[in-house]
């Protein structure tokens, strides 16, 4: 008599802890280290999935590298509370529903990103680049974790092609950073987040190009008494792969009228060997005319080298070369143009 094969659990998960401690070598920022945790699990049901994301952060220090430059930083301040204090929260809980075997779509409390202006090798701040403009194109005016609807189509097995609807202002985007502000729709700030993204995809290459539109009330950058404004942009991602190297290039455009970040391109590198995973990107951001802050554009460069300890445990350290960055000129206003940090990340994926 055979044993019956034990049917797999409906029930999958994976879990992120991390900790980057970061030390800049300007004298107005502080040491720092950030911690986060992330639990993702999904039930697959008969018909659909429900997906959901519990996260927890620790509580930015004010002078630190990822409260004065956040752009340093994305795995830093992604749960906080209203006054700014790390949390635990429930960041995402959606739905997943198939219709054929073309058609997908996603509704609920979710998190845009995992959906739109995804990359090879510049979308994960646990595993790979740290800095938030190397995990996702800075120009897109995307909502913080948001209620939202999305539908894919599958037109081959190479090109699928997306459309987001979502709130303009998710969990961290409202001043109370609760729930319930979620479903507030009467305020005059907030709107409709609308993006489509198209997508080609092989086992070597990527190629994905969108267009977006942020219809909440944005404030010019030269008239505050016009803030009545829009935003709104396109973007693309090309990359390539060549065995264990890969290259990528990102470009996007904004409204220069209502975003400081009139457009962005960078480029990136990586290459994985048997313990290491190697990579390098610089990234140059154009400073819209119309800001009466700055004109000079922003450039930064990241290089890193993660080192896999076991199965589970990896060590990143890197360096980042910031020239004109976006700061906080109120926690460090003699900061210098350009800044200097280097950072260990200690990941622990399961």
């Amino acid at each position: 008599m055979h044993a019956q094969a034990k049917k797999p659990s409906p029930l999958e998960f994976h879990a992120y802890a991390t900790a980057i401690y970061q030390h800049s070598f300007d004298k107005s920022i502080e040491d720092d280290t950030s911690l986060s945790g992330d639990l993702y699990t999904r039930y697959l049901a008969k018909n659909f999935i429900v997906n959901s994301h519990i996260e927890v952060n620790s509580t930015p220090k004010t002078k630190g590298m990822a409260s004065v430059i956040r752009q340093s930083n994305a795995d830093a301040g992604t749960a906080l509370s209203k006054n700014n204090q790390g949390r635990l929260q429930l960041s995402e809980l959606y739905l997943s529903l198939s219709y054929e075997k073309n058609t997908s779509f996603h509704v609920g409390l979710l998190n845009s990103t995992v959906f739109f202006d995804t990359s090879l090798i510049g979308n994960n701040e646990n595993t790979q680049f740290i800095a938030s403009d190397f995990v996702n194109n800075p120009v897109i005016d995307f909502p913080d974790y948001a209620l939202a609807g999305v539908v894919e189509y599958q037109f081959s097995a190479t090109n699928t092609t997306r459309f987001m609807a979502s709130s303009t202002n998710g969990l961290a985007d409202n001043p109370n950073r609760d729930y319930s502000s979620l479903f507030e729709v009467n305020s005059d700030n907030k709107g409709i987040f609308c993006i489509l993204e198209t997508q080609w995809q092989t086992d070597n290459t990527l190629f994905e190009t969108g267009v977006w539109l942020h219809n909440g009330d944005h404030r010019a950058l030269d008239d505050a008494n016009n803030k009545h404004l829009k935003n709104y942009g396109a973007y693309l991602t090309a990359a390539q792969s060549f065995g264990k190297q890969t290259v990528e290039a990102r470009a996007g455009i904004a409204n220069a009228r209502v975003s400081a970040t009139k457009d962005f391109v960078s480029l990136a590198y990586q290459i994985t060997l048997s313990d290491w995973t190697l990579g390098t990107a610089y990234g140059y951001t154009e400073i819209s005319k119309y800001s009466s802050m700055r004109h000079d554009a922003a450039q930064e460069v990241e290089v890193y080298g993660k080192h896999m300890v076991g199965k589970y445990f990896s060590l990143t350290p890197s360096v980042q070369y910031f020239k004109n960055p976006f700061h906080n000129s109120t926690v460090a206003p003699s900061l210098a143009n350009e800044v200097w940090a280097a950072n260990l990340r200690v990941n622990f994926a399961f």
